[in-house]
């Protein structure tokens, strides 16, 4: 996202998006489909408002692979968890990659693992200020092409990995809230907790989300609850069912074993409906040649590789 936009448009976004939900809701039989087509409509605005520049293919694959490598190269990090989320996940699921022409690339970790990837970072930094990492003008090189910004430099839904060579190419890390109930109108599931976006409109403001560890509580079983509220959580929609989540599982995407969720079929037609398999975010039928995944050059052979179906939930 474009670290210059005004919170006031994603307060109006937000806004649209649970007007578009709630006129969805009283149309009849239509209604889940209008509520995601409206949710995926908006979601989609806002991403192509908010970026300054392209996320291509390849630099997102080399992001991607090189968080993977790190997660797996430090003993602390090895059972910290992590799955990929929304456009990300979709493409993994739908195309066995990235999708052609989506620019994004997300990532769900519970608030509690976020916060030990933060710490691990900033032992790192050899105990740098979280406002003065090292080895950039915006943050600390982790490994390969993997940069760690600065916490103030963004972002009110959780954390930030760049692209060394392009701050255009980034990861975003999505802290995940264990709540009882989802922050929307929707009833709350019985017998189970859901895992949800606490806020998401913070763009380069005092108070991203990295800054605010004062503002999560430990809950009974152990996970972090964010306790401020959610006035500002700018896509209610996207939550998941406690079930739905853990424990994940592994899928190849390219060359690489990446995290998905337990059920991530349930969560993405939740996210983006049921049409999501044969639409794009506008609705549109997608032909054979718009599901065939990104191509990207895998390192070594110069190939690129479409990942391997597997039997999910």
């Amino acid at each position: 996202m474009c670290r210059h936009l005004s919170v006031l448009f994603l307060l109006v976004a937000a806004a649209t998006v649970h007007g578009g939900r709630k006129k969805a809701e009283a149309s009849g039989s239509d209604d889940l489909s209008s509520r995601n087509l409206t949710l995926r409509r908006s979601r989609a605005s806002v991403r192509n408002i908010t970026r300054h520049c392209r996320n291509p293919p390849q630099k997102r694959y080399e992001l991607l692979r090189d968080f993977v490598h790190y997660m797996k190269g430090h003993a602390d990090l090895r059972d910290l968890r992590w799955v990929l989320a929304s456009g990300t996940l979709l493409g993994a699921m739908r195309e066995h990659g990235f999708i052609q022409h989506d620019d994004d690339l997300d990532i769900y970790m519970p608030g509690r693992d976020l916060f030990q990837l933060y710490d691990h970072i900033q032992k790192r930094s050899s105990g740098s200020s979280p406002h003065d990492l090292p080895n950039s003008s915006s943050g600390f090189l982790l490994h390969g092409v993997l940069e760690a910004l600065k916490p103030n430099t963004c972002c009110g839904f959780g954390y930030r990995l760049q692209h060394h060579k392009d701050e255009c190419a980034y990861m975003d890390l999505l802290a995940l809230s264990e709540e009882d109930k989802p922050f929307n109108d929707d009833p709350p599931p019985e017998g189970q907790k859901v895992w949800a976006i606490p806020q998401d409109t913070g763009v380069g403001r005092p108070d991203a989300m990295m800054l605010q560890r004062a503002d999560w509580k430990e809950t009974d079983s152990g996970e972090w609850k964010w306790s401020r509220g959610n006035a500002h959580s700018l896509f209610p929609q996207e939550y998941i069912l406690e079930k739905e989540l853990f424990p994940q599982q592994q899928i190849q995407m390219y060359d690489m074993t990446v995290n998905i969720p337990k059920q991530p079929k349930a969560i993405l037609e939740r996210i983006y409906g049921t049409g999501c398999w044969k639409h794009d975010a506008s609705g549109d039928d997608l032909t054979a040649e718009m599901l065939k995944p990104a191509q990207v050059k895998i390192d070594g052979d110069g190939t690129s590789t479409q990942g391997e179906e597997g039997d999910l939930e």
